[in-house]
């Protein structure tokens, strides 16, 4: 089983995608933070890693991979699962993701179901 009430940073620039994300996940009993640009999020990261990250790709000030390799230079990070949000169209789906540095990637727009299944998925214990 997942671990309940996970602490999940939400970075998307869209401010109705990303309180609708927070919403299902808040739902589904995890604490979220909801933020809608990546300087934002790489300030309020210090030195409490969040247990999970779901960004968008695509964002103004901060795209969603350089957003990752921050996360990832930061050693507390280096672990945390991160899901990529898009509107575009990847074939490879999860392994273009993992190219990439993410654990999970969810093409826009997505069902409740789904962002829930991925985000327990990596949750889960190894």
């Amino acid at each position: 089983m997942f671990r309940a009430m996970a602490r999940i940073l939400v970075i998307d620039d869209e401010t109705e995608q990303c309180d609708h994300i927070a919403g299902v996940l808040r739902t589904a009993g995890h604490q979220v933070q909801a933020l809608t640009s990546g300087k934002e999020a790489m300030a309020s990261i210090g030195a409490a890693p969040p247990d999970l990250i779901v960004c968008d790709l695509l964002m103004p000030d901060m795209d969603g991979q350089q957003v990752l390799e921050k996360v990832r230079a930061n050693p507390s990070c280096k672990s945390v699962p991160f899901i990529f949000l898009t509107s575009m169209r990847f074939p490879g789906g999860r392994d273009e993701a993992k190219s990439m540095g993410a654990q999970g990637i969810l093409i826009k727009p997505f069902t409740a179901q789904a962002l829930n299944d991925l985000v327990n998925g990596l949750l889960k214990p190894a």
